[in-house]
């Protein structure tokens, strides 16, 4: 009996001792694994090593309870036994007072254990607040990357609208320099023809000085051969040349006034516009459906590089999320990338800014091409609209009625001149003075020659 006794106190010593060495020994080994993880990964499994090694403690604790309950009872077994066993005393109370002894390491090993479970807790504790400090941290960076986000969708939003500027302007430029060429070809033509039209005015008005001087010779003979007979009718066709050459004059200078106003308004057109061929600048200006065909062209591409930047985006900030869970050498490369998109979001703004300088110039060309309007509606005398297309449609059908209206004219002028040149000198005086022309006589019709047969009357006096 007795010997059962001692084997079953030394099974118990031997197993609360293997726990307990077995305990520390996990703990240290647990000690040693959390002390050689990273920064965040550290964190996270001292949250979960400690919840283990707590949960391990109190289970250690509830064990060493039992043992100790054990041992109570087997204490209590054993005073019992004492006073049915007389044998071996001495062994007997040996034997318990190194349970006893055994008892007093277990409890000061629970007390330790007690205080490492407190450690546990303030790092626990110490744990908790750091996690809400990352979460802080990490919120930050979500807000700054959805402010860097913004100003993205900003930056392209004001790079589509200089794109689509700039492929205006360059059209415009294109149009304008077209427009300049055609208007030295236009202006080099109209000075060739005003060249040409004043050589055929100068002969004509030599073959006119040399007819009437013709004239003047054949009616001087003619007055020298009758002098008396033909005085009268010699002077009265002086006076008849006269009239004829001042009439000459005064339709040609009506003729030159005419042009002369057509040219100053076409001059103050092209003083107030700063281009002179309204026509094809107009016509450039209503190119329209080129510009806007290369502008959805340019929004195509546009939305395409913002896909590609959402992509981009997204993948960023997955690729951020994962930041939390990982350790200070596993953010190397995703902090790199972060000071390259800060890198690359300075280059954007110093182009933003380029961009913006350039929106000005473009808009001070837009106000331009506005006053330009105004001036063309104010000459031509037409509506304006908000639309430049639409202004520049009112212009042109303003420029193609004045030009309607100028051809009109030249075309009554041109009629008019033809018909007076067929008349002859008699009906020229005729038209203008009715009253005051007398039927001249002749007394020799036959020997004027064709040049004064028009000046016989019809009853051949």
């Amino acid at each position: 009996m007795s010997s059962q006794i001692k084997k079953k106190f030394k099974e118990s010593s031997m197993f609360s001792m293997s726990n307990a060495y077995d305990c520390s020994r996990q703990l240290d080994s647990e000690f040693t694994l959390i002390q050689n993880d990273d920064e965040i990964k550290e964190i996270t499994l001292q949250l979960v090593m400690i919840r283990k090694a707590y949960d391990n403690i109190l289970r250690e604790n509830s064990q060493k309870r039992s043992q100790i309950e054990m041992m109570k009872k087997q204490i209590e077994k054993l005073s019992s036994t004492t006073n049915i066993c007389n044998e071996d005393q001495s062994s007997i109370s040996a034997k318990m007072l190194s349970l006893t002894n055994q008892v007093g390491t277990l409890k000061s090993k629970l007390d330790e254990e007690l205080k490492s479970n407190r450690i546990y807790e303030q790092i626990l504790s110490r744990m908790k607040t750091e996690t809400i400090s990352l979460e802080l941290r990490s919120s930050n960076l979500h807000t700054n990357l959805s402010s860097a986000n913004r100003n993205l969708d900003g930056y392209m939003r004001n790079n589509k609208m200089k794109k689509e500027d700039n492929v205006q302007s360059q059209k415009l430029l294109k149009t304008i320099r077209e427009e300049i060429e055609a208007e030295k070809k236009s202006n080099d033509d109209m000075i060739k023809r005003l060249e040409k039209s004043a050589r055929a005015k100068k002969e004509a008005a030599i073959r006119r000085q040399e007819r009437i001087k013709k004239q003047a010779e054949i009616a001087e003979k003619a007055a020298n051969e009758n002098r008396n007979a033909k005085e009268i009718a010699l002077k009265q066709e002086i006076i008849l040349h006269k009239l004829y050459h001042m009439f000459l004059k005064y339709k040609q200078d009506k003729l030159s006034k005419e042009s002369k106003e057509t040219e100053e308004a076409f001059m103050s057109i092209k003083i107030a516009t700063g281009l002179s061929n309204i026509k094809s600048i107009v016509e450039g200006f209503l190119k329209k459906e080129e510009v806007t065909a290369q502008l959805k062209s340019t929004m195509a591409e546009s939305e395409k590089n913002l896909d590609l930047y959402k992509k981009k985006h997204e993948k960023t900030k997955n690729e951020l999320s994962q930041v939390v869970l990982m350790s200070s050498e596993s953010l190397g490369p995703y902090l790199q990338k972060f000071t390259e998109l800060e890198f690359e979001i300075s280059n954007e703004r110093k182009i933003y800014s380029q961009f913006e300088e350039e929106k000005n110039s473009y808009e001070e060309l837009y106000r331009r091409i506005e006053d330009l309007r105004n001036k063309f509606s104010r000459i031509l005398g037409v509506k304006q609209d908000k639309d430049l297309f639409v202004s520049f449609d009112y212009i042109k059908e303003g420029v193609r009625k004045n030009l309607e209206e100028i051809q009109n004219f030249k075309d009554m002028y041109m009629k008019q001149y033809e018909k007076e040149i067929q008349k002859s000198t008699l009906d020229l005086f005729k038209s203008m003075y009715p009253l005051r022309v007398a039927k001249p006589k002749f007394i020799h019709d036959e020997g004027y020659g064709e040049e004064l047969q028009e000046f016989r009357t019809p009853d051949g006096d």
